[in-house]
C-alpha cells in the first residue's frame, strides 16, 4: 500500500483500539517500533536490541462478523518474554486477569520433561486508557506508571526477577503532564495521536513517524478504514451490552434487597404476633377466641 500524502485533518484513527495497536506493534516488520516502545517505557538496564513476535498479526481475522485479536507477546534477545496489552474499557476483575495472563505465559514456557532452569523472566506491560489502580502513593516517581515485583513487605529483598508487571494509566498521564515530554513520546502517541496531523516536532522520531504514517494509511484506505470502523462498532455494542447487564444486575440487587427487607418486616410482625399470643395464653386467654 503506497503512503498517501499527509491529510490536512487529524489521523482520526486511535492507536488505543486493539486492532490498530496490534497493527503498529504486533505485525511482521513492526519489531523496530516495538523495541523502541519497550525501551522507552520499560527503560531496562540493558536496552533491548532484538525481539521476536510469538504471534505476529498477519491479517485481522473475522469469525461470524467478529474481529479476533490475539495476544501481543514477544521474546527479546535474552529470552525474556514480554506481554504487551492495551485495555480501553472498564474491567471489574482486571488485576486477576493481569496475574492470570502473566502466569499462563510463565508456565507456558515449559513442555513435558523440561527442567525449571529453562524458565525465563516474563514482563507484563499493560496500557490502560482509564484508571486501573487506586490513587498512586506520593513516593511514586511517575503517578501514571506503576511497577510491581515480588518482594518482602516494606521494601525487603526481591524474591525473583522473573515477575515484573508494569501498568501505564494513560488517564493519569494526560492529567500529570502539561507540556510535551520527549521521554514519554510513545505515551503521547497512544494518548493523543488520533488528533494529530503529524508528529509534534518536540516528539519526533523515526519509529513514531512510522507509526503515524500507518494511522494515516489506515484512514486513507477504504478497506482498512471500514475494518477499523466495524471493529469500533463491535466494541461499542459489546460495551453497551456490558453496561446494560450491569444495570440489570444492579436493579436485580435492589429488588432482592427490597424483598429481603419486606421478608424481614413480615418475620418481625409474625414474631410480635406470636409473642402477643403467648402472653395472652399465659394470662389464661385463648387468643383464637378473641375473633
Amino acid at each position: 500500500m503506497q503512503t498517501p500524502p499527509i491529510p490536512d485533518g487529524p489521523a482520526g484513527v486511535s492507536p488505543r483500539v486493539n486492532l490498530i495497536f496490534q497493527r503498529i506493534f504486533g505485525a511482521p516488520g513492526s519489531e523496530p517500533l516495538l523495541i523502541d516502545l519497550l525501551n522507552s517505557v520499560l527503560r531496562p538496564p540493558r536496552p533491548i536490541v532484538e525481539v521476536r513476535l510469538l504471534h505476529p498479526v498477519l491479517n485481522p481475522e473475522s469469525y461470524e462478523g467478529r474481529v479476533v485479536i490475539v495476544d501481543l507477546v514477544a521474546v527479546d534477545d535474552q529470552g525474556v518474554r514480554v506481554q504487551v496489552e492495551m485495555q480501553t474499557s472498564p474491567h471489574g476483575h482486571l488485576r486477576p486477569r493481569m496475574l492470570l495472563g502473566w502466569a499462563k505465559l510463565y508456565s507456558g514456557q515449559l513442555s513435558s520433561g523440561d527442567g525449571f532452569g529453562a524458565l525465563r523472566p516474563v514482563i507484563s506491560l499493560w496500557f490502560c486508557d482509564r484508571d486501573a489502580l487506586p490513587t498512586p502513593p506520593a513516593g511514586r516517581p511517575e503517578p501514571f506508571h506503576a511497577h510491581f515485583v515480588i518482594g518482602e513487605p516494606g521494601g525487603g529483598p526481591s524474591f525473583t526477577d522473573h515477575f515484573s508487571l508494569h501498568i501505564i494509566e494513560l488517564s493519569r498521564f494526560r492529567a500529570a503532564l502539561t507540556a510535551p515530554s520527549p521521554a514519554h513520546r510513545w505515551l503521547h502517541f497512544l494518548a493523543e495521536a488520533e488528533s494529530w496531523r503529524a508528529v509534534p516536532a518536540l516528539l519526533h522520531s523515526k519509529p513514531l513517524e512510522a507509526a503515524m504514517t500507518l494511522l494515516h494509511n489506515i484512514r486513507a484506505d477504504p478497506k482498512e478504514r471500514a475494518l477499523y470502523e466495524a471493529y469500533c462498532k463491535q466494541l461499542s455494542i459489546e460495551q453497551t451490552i456490558k453496561d446494560d447487564m450491569a444495570e440489570l444486575r444492579a436493579e436485580a440487587a435492589v429488588e432482592r434487597a427490597r424483598a429481603d427487607e419486606e421478608r424481614a418486616r413480615a418475620d418481625e410482625a409474625s414474631a410480635s404476633a406470636d409473642a402477643l399470643r403467648a402472653k395472652l395464653r399465659a394470662l389464661g386467654i385463648d387468643p383464637d377466641a378473641l375473633g
